[in-house]
């Protein structure tokens, strides 16, 4: 995990990092991200923002298009972004903080790293 540097803006509370340069430049730079993903490019920064600016994953977690689990995946969450695409994130923890029944401490996420943007299929 964190393969490429963290990008976190003044006063960001969970870190973010990027698997994939490409999204990390379609995320910071306007024009990468419009050519990228057309006029959706906004969501795609606006949720990324979103996720950026709680105080831990716990606090997003209730929010339906913000954190949901991954079905038949090895921890990865997903945002809900357009039509039937999501952003998909992991923990960028090691290790991951855990609950006492095995599952993901989301109240002590403070560092994500985004893989992906892929379409839903299901």
């Amino acid at each position: 995990m964190g393969a490429w540097r963290v990008y976190s803006t003044r006063g960001a509370a969970i870190q973010i990092s990027f698997r994939d340069s490409a999204l990390e430049r379609a995320y910071r730079a306007r024009q990468e991200g419009l050519r990228r993903f057309g006029d959706s490019s906004r969501l795609f920064q606006r949720r990324i923002k979103q996720l950026e600016a709680a105080p831990n994953l716990a606090a997003v977690a209730g929010w339906p298009t913000l954190c949901q689990p991954l079905p038949n995946s090895d921890g990865h969450l997903s945002a809900q972004l357009w039509d039937a695409h999501r952003l998909i994130f992991v923990a960028d923890h090691q290790p991951l903080p855990q609950l006492p029944d095995g599952s993901l401490d989301r109240r002590r996420v403070t560092r994500i790293e985004i893989w992906t943007v892929e379409e839903d299929h299901g």
